[in-house]
Order: C-alpha cells, then structure tokens, then sequence
C-alpha cells in the first residue's frame, strides 16, 4: 500500500464514519483515553467522567420533573439497580429522588 494511499480522506482525528478509505469507527476511538481526558479537562476544568456525571444526573432531574418513576429514570439513565441511580444521586446532589419529587 502506498504512503499517501488514505490522502483522499482528512486526518483521522476529522475523519467522517463513511470515508471509505478509513475503517468505520467512533471518532473516539482515535484518541487515546488519557488523550481524550487531558483535551477535557484542559478546555473544561473538570474530568470526563465528572462533565457525564453532571450530564447524567441533570437528565434525571429531567425525567423526574416529567412524571416518570424513579425505576423508570434509573432504566432510561441505564442503571442497572434502581438503588444504584439513588445512592448516585444522594451523593451528586445531597438528597435522595424520592426527596427531590416533594420538592
């Protein structure tokens, strides 16, 4: 194969998921976690992990607000206990859902 056989294409980090002289994959298989992490931290002040935590947990208060269960936001959230998502948001936000929806 030659050097400048994927020339037709943009670099990986820019390359669409149909270019069809690159396998299709996420982008985000590109960089490396800790890459990916230092980029995050770096433009944002937090951590990956903290930025989907936050995600996450607002999207609860989402669903709550929208009449769905606390079993029924902890499968949308993609927990697999119900006591899991709760014990995750009592830590995020100081109370429990249960406490949140008499709010």
């Amino acid at each position: 194969m030659a050097a400048n056989a994927h020339s037709a294409c943009p670099p990986p980090a820019t390359v669409p998921r149909n270019c069809s002289s690159h396998p299709a994959r996420p982008l985000v298989a590109l960089l490396a976690k800790n890459y990916f992490g230092d980029l995050i931290r770096q433009a944002t002040g937090e951590t990956a992990t903290a930025i989907i935590r936050n995600f996450v947990m607002q999207k609860a208060t989402t669903y709550l607000r929208d009449n769905k269960t606390i079993t029924e936001t902890s499968d949308l959230l993609g927990f697999e206990y119900p006591q899991h998502f709760t014990h995750t948001f009592k830590k995020h936000f100081g109370f429990t859902p249960s406490e949140f929806l008499k709010k």
